[in-house]
Order: structure tokens, then C-alpha cells, then sequence
């Protein structure tokens, strides 16, 4: 039997199973009795990587391996197998270079993938767009009031960025708001503020007679390390403050590496308003786990809604969410969940380094359904102080070392000796200057501006590298450091990777802040808002992945210098040894499988459009046929169809 299209014939397929290959295979359909459906909708949706061998009954395909010839060798060849029987292969994303498990769709020749897909048109919903209703805030007069002089109900100085910051959350519900302040300014101080303002107004020292949302915070933090840093403020520092002033205390959960595993106690208490500040990472709502709790379920059973969400370091979303953690783009969907439950939620962003582009991507992200300050000329809209971003009490000594150039005459073994000894000389030289710089702070540096000590016992404060290479920080720098700064004692060395376990994170940590140990090794997992006031000396170890990441790493030195206070001035130093090739920006939002997984809802019977240009779909619906293979299941009835 055979088809024809623009003149030329083809053997018309029919997908049949062949047992003594175990296999689905394309054959030419040879008898008129057969059933054959090879209408416009024939497809086959598969991927690069998918066991196709015997496609056609005889072919066999070479091994895939990682490189780009064998892949575009593959490619060809399943579309060379499909041809004669007018079909053509289709990728989803012909936009990327062509990946291991790159989706693709055999199809018949007069068609197109859009056709495939039974698109309608669909009307325009052509109607305006509705602003958010203004909502008043009746209790802001009071806070106010409370908070009309730098002195406080909470007994401490407030900034006047930090202030401005205050004022503008607290006064528009249903707002967002970004913050771009520099290291040590308090960020974290604004959020408890006005989280127990919102939460605690009616409470033993009543702030406001007037009634309005009173629902906790959820805090969205990047990094464990973070939320363990975080934990320590919110619990011990800010519980500390509260205490002094006679305040109601907050009760705060974090889920950090000590907190990963199904708790319904948690969810519970969640539910009944027993929790005033919740912090998860973006993974833990977008992206549960089977043995994990579904907290955006939970959100939307509680008694009292969340008041406030707020976005820690919320510079990465950009550069972190379309590269390593994708999640971190979906976090809209979580404030629009939030806003359903509370119209007057407020959505705070806080960094210290947010640039006019990544204000811009922030507010693209986050603003549907909200009120905010639009940027006006490209200027910024975002609360910022009017000093350089450039914190003057950092002192930075960068060093560019050329690559390695080798002969190719040299021969592999004799390359790789020489890539060592390079690399040690490196080490050893930022080890060497960082240990020196250290071994030069006296007791000045232990002494705060009002006279009181950093460190009481008055050890010295430890030594922090960073390197973007966990293995380079295991077992490179750490044994150098192990004999240039720890006096060959391996406890004194420690690391933080996204390598170490969850049980070991939060003692590693704990070691640091408590100067256990005299040097961290640690990568960008070690996290960016990790606040230890009397670190002094900060070094760099390779190539950065962008100079934000290099800043951010160096913004942990001299926290708490006090530069604005005369002659107790204190300078971080910062050595960056910088070497390698500069990382190219890979987008890894793997595009091409979630164009994958759409085309496959849209394929599905029960997808349809609606009037006004919605699509619904069962998102649910198809998830275990994403690949076609020829391989048959064991769960395959083998019987012929």
C-alpha cells in the first residue's frame, strides 16, 4: 500500500509489534484487510535518547554519546529510517544546540506541528485591563505614631532607608515593594518590624485599636545556609530584642536542613495560626517531594492568611532562576495563591544588589495584581541609599593569572602535571597572603565602636575562600589550608559545598559563626546573606560565574566595620585570584522538555479552548508517555491492535 504527496509515492506505515524482537517496529502495511490509521494525526513523540533500535525492523542505531557530532549522527540517521515512509522528524526547539534527550515529533510531511496539536483559533479576551482596588490601611496612622521618632517601641535606632522601606510596606496593602540596600544595613530588621506590627498590634502592648489582616510572613530564602543564618536572627536575636522591650515573642519555623522530612505538626500548626514567621526555599513549594509536605495545600487551608511574603536576596531570581533553579520564576504563582487568600498581602524584594535590570525583571515578575512604583525613564523606583554600591570598607586586591598555555607536543601526562603544579602555586598563594593579612589584626580588631568585644574568649575570627568548584574546595584548598592556616590539624578546616549532607550543614555553620575553626572553604551554597560581624578577610579561589557572585562573596567581610564612626575604621580584605575561561550564560530552563510536556497536554482529548482565549488542560493526564520507544513494557499487553 502506498501514499503519495506532491507526486512522490511513500509506503504507507503501520506500527505493529514484533515478538521475536520484543519490539514496536514501523512496517510497510502490505494487505488491504489491515487496520491502519494514518490520517493527519499520525505522530510519534519521542527524544534523542529513547531506545529506538529496530525502528523499522533492521536498523540498528550507534551508541549516543555526549558529543555534538554523535548527537546530530543520531538525529539524521532516525530521520534517513522514517523517510520512506513520507515522514519527517520535527524538534520541539530548534532554537538550542541539540541535547541528549532532545524532543522531537515523526510526523507525515504534509503536516505541521500546530495541525498536530489541534489548535483552534481562539478569540481575544479584548477586555481592559482591571488595576487592583486601592485598599486602605486603618491601622497605618498608629504605627505611625509608634514609629514617629528613630527611637522605637522595639528600643533601637531605625535608618532612614530602613524607615522609608517600613513606611512604604506598611502603608499600602496590596503592594510590592523592592528594597536595595547595601550589606549590614538591617534588611532583615525591616521585616521583623513590620511583621510584628502587622501580627502583634492588638497585642499586651496594644499599638493599634483598629482591626486588619494580622496573617504571619513567609519568607522565600535561597539557601540553607541562609535560613540557618536566619533562624539565628529571627529566633535569638530579634527574640532577644523583643524580650529586652517586654514585647510578645514570635514563634518562627524554618525549614532549613534540620527541617526536610513530612512534619504534619508543622502544617497543623500553620493552619491554626500558631506560626508568626514561616522561611522555606523555592523547591519546598513549587516543587515538593513525596516524603515532604505540600505547603502550598496548607497555605491555602489557613485559618489567617499570610500578611506579608517576603523574597530574601532576591537578586538571583534572574541569574539563578533561568539557569541552575528554575523554581525561582514560579514564585508569582506562589504570591498569586497568597493574594487570593489576602487582597492586602504586601510582597517585599530585599538585596543589596539589585541592578536597573534586575529591577526591571523583579517587577515584571511580581507586580500583576499588585500596586508598585513603576521605574520612570529607566530610573530606579526601588528604595536605595545615595551611597556607592561599592561598600568603601572593602579593600580589593584582584589578580588575573593568564591560563595555562601547553604545547600539544607535550604529552598528556606531563599536561596534567603541569595543570597541578600550577594550581597549587595558585593555592598556595592565596592560602599564604590571606593567612598574612589575618595574622596582622591585633586586638583593635576584636573591639566594636561602643568599646564592647566581637569575640569574648578573643580568638581570632576564621578565614573564609570561596571557589566556584566543590571538589577544587574538598580536596584541593582544604588540605593547603589544613597546613598554611589550621597547623595540620584537619579540624580546624572546614567546607561547605553543595556536596555536604544536611546533617552537616548546620554544624559546619555553627563552627564558623563560633570560630571553631580557623578556615571555610565553601562554595556559593554557603550562601550570600550569611552575617558574621568580625569577619575580616575573604578570598577568592577561580573564575567567578558573574562579577554580582564575586561581590557577593566578598560582601561577607567587615559586616560590622562602623566605617562611619571616626578611628574605629576597619577595612574587609578581599583577594580575588582570578583565573580560568569566563563562563558563558547557559539558560538551563530546560525549554525544549517543557515544550515537551505542553505539546503533549495539548494533544490530549479533553484539552479545549474557551471563548475569551483561555486553554484548559488535565495537566495530570499522559504524564507517564512522554518518550515513544520501540522497546515493548512488560506492562504491554502483547496483542495485536
Amino acid at each position: 500500500m502506498h501514499w503519495k504527496h506532491e507526486g512522490i509515492e511513500f509506503d504507507v506505515p503501520i506500527i505493529d509489534l514484533n515478538l521475536a524482537l520484543g519490539r514496536k517496529v514501523i512496517r510497510h502495511a502490505k494487505f488491504e484487510n489491515e487496520v491502519i490509521k494514518f490520517d493527519k494525526s499520525f505522530m510519534i513523540r519521542s527524544r534523542l535518547n529513547a531506545d529506538l533500535d529496530y525502528l523499522d525492523g533492521v536498523t540498528r542505531f550507534g551508541k549516543l554519546t555526549n558529543s555534538k557530532t554523535a548527537r546530530e549522527k543520531r538525529i539524521e540517521e532516525i530521520k534517513k529510517t522514517v523517510e520512506r515512509f513520507g515522514l519527517i522528524l520535527t524538534r520541539l526547539s530548534e532554537e538550542r544546540e541539540l541535547a541528549s534527550n532532545e524532543p522531537f515529533i515523526i510526523h507525515r510531511i504534509d503536516t505541521n506541528i500546530s495541525e498536530l496539536l489541534s489548535l483552534k483559533n481562539a478569540s481575544i479576551n479584548s477586555e481592559p485591563l482591571i488595576e487592583p482596588e486601592i485598599l486602605e490601611e486603618k491601622r497605618y496612622k498608629d504605627w505611625k505614631n509608634a514609629l514617629s521618632t528613630w527611637w522605637n517601641p522595639f528600643g533601637q535606632e531605625i535608618k532612614h532607608k530602613q524607615m522609608e522601606t517600613i513606611n512604604r510596606v506598611l502603608s499600602n496593602p496590596g503592594s510590592l515593594t523592592i528594597a536595595a540596600l547595601p550589606t549590614g544595613y538591617g534588611k532583615t530588621r525591616i521585616a521583623q518590624y513590620i511583621t510584628y506590627l502587622i501580627r502583634k498590634s492588638k497585642g499586651r502592648k496594644k499599638i493599634s485599636n483598629e482591626s486588619g489582616d494580622e496573617g504571619p510572613t513567609l519568607i522565600i530564602s535561597p539557601l540553607v545556609a541562609l535560613m540557618d543564618d536566619q533562624r539565628m536572627k529571627w529566633n535569638e536575636d530579634f527574640g532577644q530584642v523583643l524580650t529586652d522591650a517586654d514585647l510578645d515573642p514570635l514563634v518562627c519555623t524554618f525549614l532549613t536542613s534540620a527541617d526536610l522530612e513530612r512534619d504534619h505538626s508543622k502544617m497543623e500548626k500553620l493552619r491554626n495560626n500558631e506560626i508568626d514567621v514561616f522561611c522555606c526555599s523555592p523547591e519546598d513549594l513549587v516543587d515538593p517531594k513525596v516524603r515532604r509536605n505540600h505547603w502550598l495545600e496548607t497555605f491555602a487551608q489557613m485559618k489567617v492568611p499570610f500578611s506579608m511574603m517576603v523574597v530574601d536576596e532576591a537578586h538571583i531570581i534572574g541569574s539563578w532562576g533561568s539557569t541552575i533553579r528554575p523554581q525561582f520564576q514560579l514564585l508569582n504563582l506562589v504570591k498569586n495563591r497568597l493574594l487570593q487568600r489576602n487582597p492586602m498581602l504586601r510582597v517585599l524584594l530585599m538585596s543589596a544588589t539589585i541592578s536597573l535590570e534586575e529591577e526591571e525583571e523583579l517587577i515584571r515578575l511580581f507586580s500583576e495584581n499588585l500596586h508598585y512604583k513603576p521605574m520612570s525613564n529607566g530610573k530606579s523606583s526601588a528604595i536605595r541609599t545615595e551611597q556607592s554600591a561599592t561598600r568603601p570598607e572593602l579593600y580589593f586586591d584582584i589578580r588575573y593569572d593568564e591560563n595555562l598555555k601547553l604545547d600539544d607536543t607535550i604529552s598528556s601526562e606531563d599536561k596534567e602535571r603541569l595543570r597541578k603544579e600550577k594550581n597549587e602555586y595558585r593555592a598556595n598563594l592565596l592560602i599564604d597572603e590571606l593567612a598574612k593579612v589575618n595574622s596582622t589584626l591585633d586586638q583593635n580588631w576584636n573591639l566594636k565602636a561602643d568599646g564592647s568585644r566581637f569575640r569574648q574568649d578573643g580568638r581570632p575570627s576564621p578565614i573564609l575562600v570561596y571557589t566556584p568548584y566543590p571538589d577544587i574546595a574538598e580536596k584541593f584548598l582544604k588540605p593547603i589550608a589544613v597546613k598554611k592556616i589550621g597547623s595540620n590539624d584537619p579540624k580546624l578546616v572546614t567546607t561547605y559545598t553543595g556536596k555536604t549532607g544536611p546533617t552537616l550543614r548546620l554544624s559546619r555553620l555553627n563552627k564558623f559563626v563560633n570560630n571553631d575553626v580557623s578556615a571555610m572553604i565553601a562554595t556559593s551554597a554557603f550562601g550570600m546573606g550569611v552575617d558574621k560581624p568580625d569577619l575580616w578577610t575573604v578570598g577568592y579561589y577561580g573564575m567567578p560565574f558573574s562579577l554580582s557572585d564575586l561581590y557577593q562573596g566578598f560582601g561577607r567581610a567587615a559586616r560590622k566595620a562602623e566605617w562611619s564612626k571616626k578611628y574605629y575604621q576597619k577595612s574587609g580584605y578581599c583577594l580575588g585570584l582570578i583565573f580560568g575561561k569566563v563562563r558563558p550564560f547557559k539558560p538551563n530552563m530546560q525549554i525544549a522538555l517543557t515544550t515537551e510536556r505542553i505539546s503533549n497536554m495539548l494533544a490530549e482529548d479533553g484539552t479545549y479552548f474557551t471563548d475569551n482565549g483561555y486553554i484548559v488542560i488535565d495537566i495530570v493526564e499522559g504524564v507517564e508517555s512522554n518518550v515513544w520507544e520501540t522497546r515493548i513494557s512488560t506492562s504491554v499487553k502483547l496483542e495485536k491492535s
